[in-house]
């Protein structure tokens, strides 16, 4: 017994000796919701940002940390120090409202599981009080996942996801401990305002703390700002309006001289180019312009306040003395968000409508000069997407540095860095669970500017968007990771010493390199459970199934029918969207309803009796009225709300109204009777041609007066007009058996001017079939020219392939002399869409509402033609005009296989003797 007291007490001692070892301060980790890399002013922008520009110039400023590109995943990591799909938020958490999915891998079950621990477990084993404010979006379904059952003593803030700033609602309200405040109080004079509310809370917890045990703090203070819906005080507002009036363009220059005048950025690293497809600022209209200066104005406002209560939050810990043995951890949890499309969506110039808004954005042409001087946004796993302000301050410990610390860190690297400092330990198991080990690595070299020792790569996985950085390099793509496996080919390559911007892809210069890096990833991935992945990107055994490629209904009219049986009839036949915008067709006490959402807005017809049995149902929505038929009646109409502004965010789905209810009853609301039938109809409007030429066009003489070819050819075979035309499944391979009809040659089967309206998708080949006559001539061969074809083709002549190419805006040809024979010819091409490829060109439309491209283009849209030439020929001419006004031809020239003309291998130079045969038109 005295051996067991005395192995007790020197145990004691020397875990005493231990923690008087660390430094144990008070911690104060600080997150910003959506903030970009450039929105600072120490990071080189213009809001006005003075307390973390002083907190960040007195301490360590990282120029290269990572988060994970988005919220969940983000939150996840930086409180757990494990990988996302380590903790089960592989992907996203279950939204309030939602519910477990059977079968989902355990690395995408939508909340924290229990091979995991918190920053707040392991600080208060290390004798720390806990206490959090702010924004948790770590899984709102059960409160075992809640931050009071997860380690934090004292918790005040929103347990889900985006809410409102002035006005919570719904399912995002305020939460005190586990209990849900109605109407929450304001903190200040002025309105409840949640980023106010959110450091005085943690204020008066740390007050509370000191007044009782007063132990050494941890304070996790989660912010929702500057995350949409966009909403600030007006005085706030005021000291930026006007300021953006200078546009994105001006202002990612700004930012850009001003990054490198501080060091952060290298010059030798080139501003990325704007987004494809973000309007210039010159192209808006005075009106636009004004709502665009607002909405950045807004979301300047927001970071402010943020900043000022930062700065609040420092005034207390300096007249509390607390100030110098407190350390402070800043970050963002993503890049700038482009969510909402490339001007932003919602109300902004009604103040009171505003900020009763749910999901206001400023959108994406504002999000790009956030994300200065990088590429991409949220959601990617590229500069823009992962890489955050980041700065550690600690007065007693850290002296202030002048230049940037350029060792790259990730969000791993906090929980390693909090256990040092507090002189805790990580746990093995923990209530009888294994625990899993971290990755990460302490963050104290950066304490006095030595370099951190790190041993592995960094790795992230978000949505099929991934990366690995060894080093100076880094292997990122879009869509790599996809739910049936990793797809290589996506990989790209940047040496980011020298290109940190992402502009000079070396993938193709260096396979080997890519190779070894993606077979890092590949094990990585395999650890942490990245695969098998259904959450967000597969459905789960059992889960409904949304049509792949849904109505694309944004600024259209359009019809839904559908054809039902069923007795006592009630629920949801057809569905698109949700609370924001969409539409549903149901059943209420058996009376058909047609439901519409516009921002939020609902609008509603509704047969006035029932019906059961066999039902025909018609709805249908234009921009003069809103109707709805029933078995070939007639029974409610109304003046239309208008068409829907923006695209539905989910998918449409028959028999139920998956997740976020577009009408008034809760969702699935499913059908109790049987879909026989059912369609949407869209109205696609009619195209205006912009050229001079195409303002003359009309689809009965669009393919006669079409231009010819870029130079005058005097063997020219003209093979536009009228085609046959098919459109069968993409996994067919074989010539259709029957042609469906005529379409014009050239453009595209959407466009009106093809005499064809239909859009096809991935999962369809487009088969086009015409006839041609040709008298073969000595010496000569026969050359098939296509200006373009959207997207992958394959061609045959007389049922023999000749060949096949990839790429939309593109011209090729074919040598199909030994295919053709004298008179009269087949000539048959198959065609498929490019929403199935990862690359495509601007100017291709996609099935997916949040592509950038415009105009919807499949098939051949542009001028065919046949030429003979002979067997030495020039294939291909290059015209590079000059500063000085005169013009250098290159000529590509086909030569015989056997004769003098074999030996010349240099390119001709000069002007051709025959100019009116080369001129351009």
């Amino acid at each position: 017994m005295r051996l067991l007291r005395s192995l007790l007490l020197t145990a004691a001692v020397l875990a005493t000796s231990c923690l008087s070892a660390a430094e144990r301060p008070n911690v104060i980790l600080i997150l910003a919701d959506d903030l970009g890399f450039s929105d600072l002013g120490f990071q080189g922008g213009e809001i006005h940002t003075p307390h973390l520009d002083a907190l960040a110039a007195g301490g360590v400023r990282f120029s290269q940390f990572y988060n994970s590109g988005r919220c969940c995943p983000t939150r996840a990591t930086l409180v757990t120090g494990l990988h996302p799909h380590q903790t089960g938020i592989g992907h996203m958490t279950i939204p309030s409202g939602g519910k477990e999915k059977p079968g989902v891998p355990p690395a995408y079950q939508g909340h924290l599981n229990e091979q995991c621990v918190t920053l707040a477990q392991v600080m208060q084993r290390a004798g720390y009080a806990t206490m959090m404010t702010g924004k948790w979006h770590l899984g709102p379904l059960d409160q075992k996942d809640w931050p009071l059952q997860r380690g934090f003593e004292k918790y005040y803030g929103c347990i889900d996801g985006a809410l409102r700033y002035f006005h919570p609602h719904g399912t995002r309200i305020i939460t005190s401990g586990n209990d849900p405040v109605e109407n929450p109080a304001s903190t200040t004079e002025d309105a409840f305002y949640t980023t106010d509310a959110f450091t005085d809370h943690a204020i008066g917890f740390l007050q509370e703390e000191a007044a009782g045990q007063d132990r050494p703090t941890f304070l996790y203070l989660a912010f929702n700002a500057p995350h949409w819906p966009l909403q600030a005080f007006e005085e706030d507002i005021a000291k930026y309006r006007g300021k953006y009036r200078m546009g994105w363009e001006k202002l990612r220059r700004q930012r850009y001289a001003r990054q490198q005048e501080l060091g952060l950025i290298d010059p030798q690293w080139e501003l990325s180019p704007p987004t494809e497809g973000i309007p210039t600022w010159d192209s808006l209209d005075e009106k636009k312009q004004d709502e665009m200066d607002l909405k950045m104005a807004i979301y300047a406002a927001m970071v402010d306040r943020l900043d000022q209560n930062v700065g609040k939050l420092v005034s207390y810990l300096k007249a509390s003395g607390r100030y110098d043995n407190t350390l402070i951890l800043f970050l963002s949890d993503n890049g700038a968000c482009q969510e909402g499309g490339e001007l932003g969506r919602g109300e902004f110039f009604d103040v009171e409508k505003r900020n009763l808004e749910d999901s206001n954005s400023y959108g994406e042409a504002w999000a790009n000069a956030g994300s200065t001087p990088f590429r991409l946004y949220k959601h990617f796993a590229h500069e823009g997407g992962t890489a955050t302000p980041f700065f550690m301050h600690w007065p007693a410990h850290i002296a202030a540095r002048a230049d940037w610390y350029p060792s790259p860190a990730q969000l791993i690297d906090i929980m390693p860095t909090l256990i040092d400092v507090a002189g805790g330990s990580y746990p093995t198991e923990l209530d009888g669970k294994m625990i899993l080990p971290i990755d990460g690595i302490s963050l104290r070299p950066a304490f006095s500017g030595q370099p951190l020792q790190r041993g592995a790569p960094l790795f992230i996985e978000h949505e099929t968007n991934a990366f690995v950085r060894d080093g100076d390099w880094k292997l990122v793509g879009r869509e790599v990771a996809e739910p049936n496996g990793v797809d290589p080919s996506h990989w790209e390559l940047y040496n980011l010493k020298t290109d940190r911007t992402e502009l000079h892809n070396l993938a193709a210069e260096m396979p080997e390199k890519v190779a070894s890096m993606s077979a890092q990833w590949d094990t990585w991935a395999q650890r942490v459970h990245v695969y098998p992945k259904t959450n967000g990107e597969k459905a789960a055994a059992g889960e409904p199934q949304a049509d792949p490629h849904p109505p694309q209904i944004k600024g259209r009219a359009f019809t839904v029918r559908a054809t039902v049986r069923g007795k006592d009839l009630k629920g949801t036949v057809l569905s698109q969207g949700g609370v924001r915008f969409g539409w549903s067709l149901h059943f209420q006490q058996g009376r058909p309803t047609f439901t519409l959402r516009d921002a939020g807005k609902l609008t509603e017809i509704a047969s006035p009796r029932p019906f059961s049995g066999k039902v025909e149902l018609e709805a249908r929505l234009d921009a003069d009225t809103m109707s709805l038929r029933v078995n070939g009646q007639e029974v409610a109409r109304r003046k239309s709300p208008g068409l829907l502004s923006d695209q539905p965010g989910l998918g449409k789905y028959t028999g139920l109204d998956f997740r976020d209810p577009v009408g008034n009853y809760t969702a699935p609301n499913p059908f109790s009777g049987r879909v026989l039938e059912e369609s949407v109809e869209v109205v696609i409007p009619k195209v205006t041609m912009r050229t001079r030429w195409g303002r003359q066009v009309t689809p009965e003489n669009a393919w006669r007066a079409y231009p010819r070819p870029q130079f005058e050819r005097p063997e020219w075979i003209n093979l536009n007009g009228p085609w046959d035309y098919a459109v069968t499944p993409g996994s067919a391979s074989a010539a259709p058996a029957s042609w469906q009809g005529k379409i014009l040659v050239p453009f595209a089967i959407e466009s009106p001017l093809s005499g064809v309206e239909r859009r096809i998708t991935p999962d369809d080949a487009l088969w086009y079939q015409r006839a041609f006559d040709v008298t073969p001539q000595p010496g000569h061969r026969l050359q098939l020219n296509f200006e373009a074809v959207d997207y992958a083709c394959t061609v045959w002549v007389n049922d023999q392939q000749v060949g096949t190419h990839t790429g939309g805006n593109l011209p090729f040809s074919f040598d199909i002399t030994a295919a053709a024979r004298p008179g009269t010819n087949t000539l048959r091409l198959r065609v498929t869409d490019a929403t199935d490829t990862a690359y495509q060109l601007h100017g291709k439309q996609v099935l997916n509402p949040g592509g950038i491209w415009y105009t919807p283009v499949s098939g051949i849209w542009q001028t065919v033609w046949l030429e003979q030439v002979p067997d030495a020929h020039l294939a291909a001419v290059k015209i590079t005009p000059k500063m000085d006004g005169t013009v250098t031809l290159q000529f590509k020239k086909k030569r015989p296989r056997c004769g003098p003309d074999r030996r010349q291998r240099r390119p001709a130079q000069g002007w051709p003797a025959h100019r009116r045969r080369w001129w351009p038109r």
